[in-house]
């Protein structure tokens, strides 16, 4: 977090709350791959290879499902936790209504 400015603190943080998602709904969040990339990429960005949040995406994001594919498991996701299911259906909703942190919920 000190090799970056807030903005892209802020920009890196909130894609993977997004990615946390799409791979939950995926049901590939087991898979250990993300983890190494996830790790691979925080000591990139020590090192200085990465500069900004859209480097850090753009090595993370080939391991994220796309939209089409995020869809296609969301038809079908079965959510277990009903607190998760009204989580993911709200951030929708908020995303759709132009929310600019619709992943922000408050109790």
């Amino acid at each position: 977090m000190d090799k970056f400015a807030p903005d892209q603190i802020t920009s890196v943080l909130t894609a993977m709350v997004s990615w946390a998602v799409r791979l939950l709904i995926s049901g590939k969040q087991g898979s250990g791959a993300l983890e190494t990339v996830y790790g691979t990429a925080a000591e990139e960005v020590t090192q200085g290879k990465h500069a900004s949040a859209r480097e850090v995406a753009k090595k993370i994001l080939p391991q994220i499902p796309n939209n089409t594919q995020f869809e296609s498991d969301f038809a079908v996701a079965n959510v277990g936790k009903a607190h998760l299911a009204r989580y993911y259906l709200r951030a929708m909703e908020r995303q759709e209504m132009n929310d600019p942190e619709p992943y922000q919920m408050t109790p």
